[in-house]
């Protein structure tokens, strides 16, 4: 996102800069950056333990970052500031009560998107913090944003894409998941979207930005190996029940619907293959 903004002032904080788990220290800081400057802040709050698993296992650091630190951010900002919180599909729980139609299969799996006023109904640790986060950032200042994405990826970092692609690209096989589908979210758009979002000033509250379409995991793996050219079969499916066994659990379904930013006027997100694709050419 910094490459993005082309110049304008900046700054980024890493956990040197700033102790998330600490209130007095999180307020310090933010402190420290207003008395620099007379300009508003725009704050994009993309920290989190992320990694779900780990969440399961160190429950109270999750919810220190995860929860309780983006509402003491937004308690630090400036009235003129703003607020953006990221936030995630896992906050639903993938049955079909908490959908934006309700609908959903036999056995109670959503089937269709998650609207932004759907009820929320996490299955795990991560889940349940990263909502925490969205009540404590719109308790503090209603006039934020909390904006839920899912399954980001790009070239660089390592995430689901880059672990299928170095994989295939070493002739190696892959096994990918085909019963958890959500919308894959390349992170230059996520990033085109919230900086369309800040230019627009919509009306504030939750909103979903995600790429669209859908795709499982095992979806992904084979649009990887269309593009590299290499062998599809190197691409197996398989069920979660299959996979070893992690602490933590992930909803099957957690699509997300783009109701509420396309009624903004805010860019409609392209489909995740056409990021996908472009994702794969820029690495190559």
């Amino acid at each position: 996102m910094v490459a993005a903004l082309d110049g304008q002032p900046v700054r980024t904080w890493t956990r040197r800069d700033a102790d998330l788990t600490a209130r007095d220290r999180v307020l310090a800081t933010l402190a420290a950056i207003r008395a620099e400057s007379t300009d508003p802040i725009i704050c994009v709050n993309a920290a989190a333990v992320a990694d779900v698993d780990v969440a399961e296992r160190d429950p109270r650091t999750a919810t220190l970052v995860n929860a309780q630190a983006p509402g003491w951010l937004a308690e630090g900002l400036g009235e003129a500031d703003l607020m953006v919180h990221l936030s995630t599909d896992y906050v639903f729980g993938g049955s079909g009560s908490g959908s934006g139609s309700g609908s959903s299969d036999g056995g109670g799996r959503a089937t269709s998107p998650y609207d932004e006023e759907a009820p929320t109904v996490p299955l795990s640790v991560y889940g349940m913090t990263k909502r925490g986060g969205e009540s404590a950032v719109l308790a503090a200042r209603p006039d934020s944003y909390v904006v839920r994405t899912s399954w980001v990826f790009d070239a660089d970092k390592p995430n689901y894409v880059t672990v299928f692609r170095d994989r295939l690209l070493a002739g190696g096989s892959v096994e990918a998941l085909i019963d958890q589908v959500s919308r894959p979210t390349a992170t230059p758009d996520l990033v085109s979207g919230l900086l369309a979002l800040v230019g627009r000033r919509p009306d504030p509250g939750i909103y979903h930005c995600a790429n669209r379409g859908q795709a499982s995991r095992y979806d992904v793996a084979r649009a990887i190996a269309a593009d590299l050219g290499v062998d599809p079969a190197l691409v197996r499916g398989i069920r979660t029940a299959q996979a070893p066994s992690r602490p933590a659990a992930r909803p099957a379904y957690s699509v997300l619907g783009l109701r509420r930013w396309c009624e903004a006027g805010l860019p409609e997100p392209r489909p995740w293959r056409d990021a996908l694709h472009d994702v794969l050419r820029a690495a190559a």
